[in-house]
């Protein structure tokens, strides 16, 4: 039986819809940048979410939906607004210089250069139109 040994944060379908990117937390790990890394799997979200064996999956994890967007708002959000970065902490954003600072509300297309974490990446998605579902189990 497996052990569940990685949590996943954050799920990103790619345009294409046959590559899923995520945050993995390796639980068994010291808390450090090296229990964080970013997974990048060559199949469809129901292929990636069936190897439900390989790590779990809370209820709330959200799937930003790149391929069921509108491919300009889609374009837009890649382009002009901030990337992922899988070690930040909750509710952070890192400026190009690399400083780091709360989220401080800022709209998603005046944050182009910067970096922030699973929840506000998704939060921005959001509120920038794209697609974002949350995931849920069902008994």
């Amino acid at each position: 039986m497996p052990s569940h040994r990685y949590r996943i944060s954050l799920i990103v379908v790619a345009a294409t819809g046959d590559q899923v990117t995520s945050t993995v937390h390796d639980t068994e790990a010291a808390k450090h940048h090296d229990s964080v890394s970013s997974l990048r799997s060559n199949n469809s979200l129901a292929e990636f979410l069936h190897r439900g064996d390989e790590f779990v999956i809370p209820d709330g994890v959200p799937v930003v939906r790149f391929d069921t967007t509108d491919e300009e708002l889609s374009f837009a959000f890649r382009t002009r607004g901030p990337s992922h970065l899988e070690y930040l902490p909750t509710s952070v954003m890192q400026g190009p210089d690399g400083t780091q600072a709360p989220y401080d509300g800022t709209a998603w297309h005046e944050l182009a250069g910067f970096y922030v974490g699973d929840d506000v990446y998704a939060l921005l998605a959001e509120q920038a139109g794209m697609r974002v579902e949350r995931i849920t189990h069902h008994d």
